[in-house]
């Protein structure tokens, strides 16, 4: 049963009945909504074994349910990634139409190394260069995690943190600890994609703590990543083909995909694609496009269905020569991006998927 206290109403400690903590939570402003949450930090040691040396403070944001009378336990969400942090979720879990909300208090933890909670960025590989760098001839950047600057993000993140603390466990262990700190007793599993290993782990470590679990877009807790992503990454692809060709309107449109995709292959594993292209400035440039550049895209697209409906357009566009929706999916300009924190996301798929 959840402890219900004033503090969900009016942000200070008023009822003798609350869990002294709640004292650390204040009234705070999420960007995109105009309702008031609940924000405060968590210290827990980075090294939970040994329980000494650098500490983390965990960014959490509570969202109480809009029936102030409800006793039904919270929803725990945890996001995927791995690196992606959870508190950016809090406009859509306040929204007051969000039936979650209704009758449950919605609970955002920054997992350690995302988000608010000592992110693991690294500049070196979360830089995406603009248009002319990107696609320069002698500089192609046609891979995911070049090796220099994955060693460059090593050494620049060991000054903050031992990478070898930022685990699956360690963050179960940290939700854990929250769990408690908040005064909840019971709590509701919400996880998504690499959320869902987390759930898996809270439950195997902590079923007491647990009324239901809700796992979306599962993965297993040996998933492996990412040895399968290029086999699901296929079969995706193959079932976007089949799926065209059984679509009236995408046939019509597109009713050589699957060939035009082939041809697109094997010419880019010959040579890179070379194309003019005109910036904002009227200024033009030929651009070079690595086969690699082109089926990363396609593949990261492929992760929602926005981005599915996008690809035969874009399939059929290159095979065309017009490779200016293609390169609409980059900026023109440099720029970094914070979302995924891929000191985080190397941390756990180096320690728990690639060994085995």
């Amino acid at each position: 049963m959840k402890i219900v206290c004033t503090i969900l109403l009016a942000g200070a400690l008023t009822d003798g009945n609350c869990q002294p903590q709640y004292s650390n939570l204040q009234r705070c402003k999420v960007e995109d909504t105009d309702d008031s949450v609940l924000c405060g930090t968590y210290a827990v040691f980075e090294n939970h074994k040994t329980k000494q040396g650098r500490k983390i403070d965990l960014n959490i944001i509570v969202i109480p349910a809009l029936n102030r009378t409800s006793n039904q336990p919270p929803i725990f969400y945890f996001d995927g990634g791995p690196g992606i942090g959870t508190t950016k979720n809090a406009s859509w879990f306040a929204e007051k139409s969000n039936l979650y909300r209704q009758n449950h208090d919605a609970v955002l933890i920054d997992n350690r190394g995302t988000g608010g909670s000592n992110p693991l960025h690294c500049y070196s590989l979360q830089y995406q260069p603009g248009l002319a760098e990107q696609f320069d001839e002698h500089n192609p950047r046609n891979e995911m995690y070049p090796v220099q600057e994955v060693k460059t993000c090593y050494d620049s993140l060991s000054k903050k943190a031992d990478l070898t603390q930022y685990t699956t466990t360690n963050i179960v262990h940290d939700i854990e600890e929250v769990r408690l700190w908040l005064g909840y007793k019971k709590i509701h599993l919400y996880g998504l994609s690499y959320g869902t290993r987390v759930a898996q782990e809270y439950m195997r470590r902590f079923p007491s703590s647990i009324e239901t679990a809700v796992l979306w877009s599962a993965t297993s807790t040996g998933s492996k990543m990412p040895l399968y992503h290029a086999r699901f990454a296929q079969a995706t692809l193959e079932k976007l083909f089949n799926d065209c060709a059984g679509d009236s309107l995408c046939k019509t449109n597109y009713p050589h995909l699957r060939k035009e995709f082939s041809a697109l292959m094997a010419q880019g594993k010959k040579q890179n694609f070379t194309t003019v292209y005109t910036f904002s400035d009227g200024a033009t440039k030929q651009l070079s496009i690595p086969w690699n550049i082109f089926q990363t895209k396609i593949r990261t697209l492929m992760y929602e269905p926005t981005g599915l409906r996008k690809i035969p357009f874009l399939i059929h566009e290159a095979y065309e020569g017009n490779w200016k929706p293609f390169l609409s999916l980059y900026p023109e300009k440099g720029k970094y991006s914070d979302f995924l924190a891929d000191g985080l996301y190397l941390s756990i798929t180096c320690s728990e998927d690639v060994p085995l």
